[in-house]
């Protein structure tokens, strides 16, 4: 092979930039997004609350009640995240919470 009239590149016309640190504003950036994400969608469907049927476990973490719900009845179909592997194993581990907007009772 050769004589083709191509060029070897050099590594440094391969490596343009060089690999940095994330500075502090885009790990905190970073941080942000993932709690802005868990305080909007289930953590096991990845869907967003539906805020009548909002539910919690005790690590705190938020789902909706027709995920676990679905999660913990049997089915023939591989899913990702269960609620087993979440610490879920029945309804009574996860509790559901009342959501109200400020001035409402």
């Amino acid at each position: 092979m050769g004589n083709d009239g191509g060029s070897i590149p050099k590594r440094r016309e391969l490596v343009k930039n060089a690999a940095r640190a994330p500075t502090t504003f885009e790990l905190k950036a970073t941080a942000l997004e993932s709690l802005a994400h868990a305080w909007a969608h289930c953590a096991l469907s990845r869907e967003p609350f539906d805020v009548d049927t909002l539910v919690s476990d005790w690590r705190g973490r938020l789902y909706n009640y027709e995920a676990i719900f679905k999660g913990l009845m049997p089915s023939d179909e591989p899913v990702d995240v269960t609620p087993m592997s979440l610490g879920i194993k029945s309804l009574r581990d996860v509790a559901r919470l009342k959501v109200s907007k400020n001035g409402d009772k």
